[in-house]
């Protein structure tokens, strides 16, 4: 991230754009790259729920999601703690907490990984070839704002 900061933002900061500018275009990618990943070209539908972590505390970033979706989604109260809940309701059978917790404490994993040099050389290239490029275009909760957009290439 220090890499992208350095070599395309702050050309961009130093020509003017806007910072807010700048941080909703990050938004804007990470909702295309999220949901690029999750729906694979399928179509996105239904009701929309946001739980945990960024989409708990973002607003704006739930406001980026609704745009591109063309939905309103819902972020309900305890959103944080909706997949253990999930987990604990699926549960077949009662647990001892305190005791699954001394059991993790207690484990040493005894296996390895084996690496894939390839896999992690393109992993290091696909970091360092985002762009960030100003172009303006009109946001709908900001009036005809400027925009920079993030994209890999």
């Amino acid at each position: 991230m220090r890499r992208i900061c350095q070599s395309d933002i702050q050309p961009l900061l130093n020509q003017g754009a806007k910072k807010s500018d700048i941080a909703a275009s990050i938004f804007y990618a990470v909702v295309n790259q999220t949901i690029g990943g999750l729906a694979q070209g399928r179509p996105v539908k239904g009701n929309i729920l946001y739980l945990g972590g960024p989409l708990t505390f973002m607003p704006m970033l739930r406001r980026c999601f609704d745009e591109v979706l063309g939905v309103t989604g819902t972020c309900p109260e305890n959103s944080l703690y909706y997949v253990s809940l999930g987990a604990a309701y699926a549960a077949k059978e009662r647990c001892d907490l305190p005791a699954v917790i001394e059991t993790l404490k207690q484990y040493v994993s005894h296996s390895e990984w084996k690496r894939c040099r390839r896999c992690l050389k393109q992993r290091r290239n696909m970091r360092h070839s985002v762009r960030v490029t100003l172009r303006r275009t009109p946001l709908g909760h900001a009036g005809n704002a400027g925009r920079a957009s993030v994209s890999g290439h």
